[in-house]
């Protein structure tokens, strides 16, 4: 019974999520394919127990690819484009950059829906079929209503139910119903009466305005990053020592395997995609490599007026209305 609930919820977001992407290719929004790579990365790592990175996280572009295991030697291409075109250009692409060397089977897995394609495809380094190699949401389903245990199928209605809410919001508009389906905040600061009066006792009023512009250009930064991916800069708020607000990798990577339950491949992805939106770095000068957080003056104030909830509340939730009075 748990497992049978499980499931349909996860049915449930994924087709209207699918529905979403479906009217925004419709609408010739083709930008949904790079906000979708990292959604559908943790989530195909989870139902297939795969070890996929995000490989455009390592480059700009990487091309014909866009996520890869080097440990299962699978890449596999995210696209919401059907037709016929696409799986050639990928495979073009894949045969011209020598991807084989890396990876032993290529998979087009198409966000919203594959095409019955009449005609078979080619590759000169690899075999690819049509039938196995072409997935979409349905595929995804299928596989895990038919390998998945209980504790696997509510591990993945788990992820769902947290990354869906803040992908749904990236697609679609403020005043669209599906992006408030659920309870997830994205609210900005109306007032950061909070802060006000925290820099009136201080004495440095006439800080106020560069602060609130600082904070909108962090909101901004932390809206480009999935729930799963903020959850990074909890350790580095939480464990490190002011001003600094530095963690050794070394440490801020055991923090985030044992205390959040990430795989050490989560790890890295989470550390290029947060200094991919520049809301951390990796200070590689030093002999011991730190990461930093970018911003220090802003989270200083935050740390000092937010308990900790609150505080995370505010990176998960994008719940900045908690600096208002």
């Amino acid at each position: 019974m748990e497992k049978a609930k499980a499931f349909e919820t996860i049915v449930t977001n994924l087709n209207i999520l699918r529905y979403i992407i479906y009217s925004k290719v419709r609408n010739g929004l083709y930008d949904v394919n790079k906000k979708s790579e990292g959604f559908f990365k943790d989530l195909l790592n989870k139902v297939y127990n795969w070890e996929l990175e995000n490989l455009n996280a390592q480059s700009l572009v990487y091309p014909g690819i866009d996520l890869g295991s080097s440990k299962d030697k699978i890449s596999v291409q995210v696209t919401s484009q059907t037709g016929s075109k696409k799986v050639e250009q990928t495979l073009a692409l894949f045969d011209k950059h020598e991807h084989s060397k890396h990876y032993d089977r290529l998979i087009v897995f198409n966000i919203a829906k594959k095409t019955n394609h009449s005609k078979d495809f080619v590759s000169n380094t690899i075999s690819f079929d049509k039938k196995s190699d072409i997935l979409d949401i349905d595929d995804l389903l299928y596989h895990l209503e038919h390998a998945a245990d209980t504790p696997k199928m509510k591990e993945i209605e788990a992820y769902i139910l947290q990354e869906i809410p803040y992908f749904n919001s990236k697609l679609t508009s403020p005043n669209d119903l599906l992006s408030h389906r659920a309870d997830y905040r994205n609210t900005k600061p109306k007032n950061y009466g909070r802060i006000e009066d925290k820099f009136s006792k201080e004495g440095i009023h006439d800080s106020f305005e560069e602060f609130k512009q600082i904070a909108e250009t962090v909101f901004e930064r932390l809206s480009t990053r999935s729930q799963n991916e903020r959850k990074g800069l909890i350790p580095l708020l939480t464990k490190s020592t002011p001003p600094d607000l530095e963690l050794l990798l070394s440490t801020w990577g055991n923090i985030m395997v044992s205390s959040f339950q990430y795989s050490e491949q989560d790890v890295r992805s989470i550390v290029h995609a947060l200094e991919d939106a520049k809301l951390s770095y990796n200070d590689e000068d030093d002999t011991h490599p730190k990461l930093k957080i970018l911003a220090d003056q802003f989270w200083l104030e935050v740390l000092e007026i937010l308990s900790r909830d609150e505080l995370v509340d505010l990176v998960l939730n994008l719940n900045f209305s908690t600096l208002d009075k």
